[in-house]
Order: C-alpha cells, then sequence, then structure tokens
C-alpha cells in the first residue's frame, strides 16, 4: 500500500468515526427531547382534556425550548472547543447561526449550540 493509499485509509476512517459519533450524540439528545416534549405535553393535556394535541403542543413550545437550550448549553460536545469544531465539520446545519441571526457566531462554540440544537429538532419524532 502506498502512503497516499494510507493517508486516504486514515482519513475515511477518522471521518466515518466523527459522523457516527455526531449520529450518536444526535440520537441521544433527540430521544430526550422526545421524551421530554411528550411529558410537557401529557402534563398540558391532563390539566385541560379539552386541549388537542396541536393546541398542546403549541401552549408547550416555550417551556421545550427553555428546556432544549439548557440542556444543550452545557453539553461537552459544545464547550469543548475541539468537539464543538466537529459538530460544525459534520453537521449539515453549520449554518444554522447565521441562517437564525444573520450574522457570523462570535466563538465555535455558539455556532455548534445552534448546528447542534437544528440537528436535534431535525431528528426528533
Amino acid at each position: 500500500m502506498t502512503e497516499s493509499n494510507e493517508q486516504d485509509r486514515l482519513w475515511h476512517e477518522a471521518w466515518n468515526t466523527f459522523e457516527r459519533w455526531y449520529r450518536h450524540v444526535v440520537l441521544g439528545y433527540a430521544i430526550s427531547a422526545d421524551e421530554e416534549k411528550r411529558r410537557l405535553i401529557d402534563v398540558v393535556m391532563a390539566d385541560d382534556a379539552d386541549m388537542g394535541m396541536d393546541e398542546a403542543e403549541e401552549e408547550t413550545r416555550e417551556d421545550f425550548d427553555q428546556w432544549l437550550h439548557e440542556t444543550l448549553d452545557g453539553a461537552a460536545e459544545l464547550i469543548y472547543t475541539s468537539q464543538a469544531k466537529v459538530v460544525l465539520l459534520i453537521s449539515r446545519n453549520e449554518d444554522a447561526y447565521v441562517d437564525t441571526f444573520g450574522e457570523v457566531a462570535r466563538s465555535v462554540e455558539a455556532a455548534a449550540f445552534w448546528a447542534l440544537r437544528t440537528d436535534v429538532i431535525e431528528r426528533m419524532d
């Protein structure tokens, strides 16, 4: 095997490892987010038996958004710059901060937060 082939193999191996890691991260947060969203909706619907699912989702949107923000805000994937850079490298929503605020993020961590947040929401049921 030539040096170039070995470098290519190692690159693809590293890339695949990062992709598997990130898919695992997003799935874990998405599962937790789905559970929290259902819990919030159940609480609201228990208080008002006549409330429909769409109305309950709207009623709980702010609480869910706050829960998701607080959950992701302290995540290791965002606190550690090296992991935040990988989030931005792998995420298909690397521009979520710009799309949301219309300007470039002041830090890698802020940009990674919005990318991860968007990926989690997209991955939820």
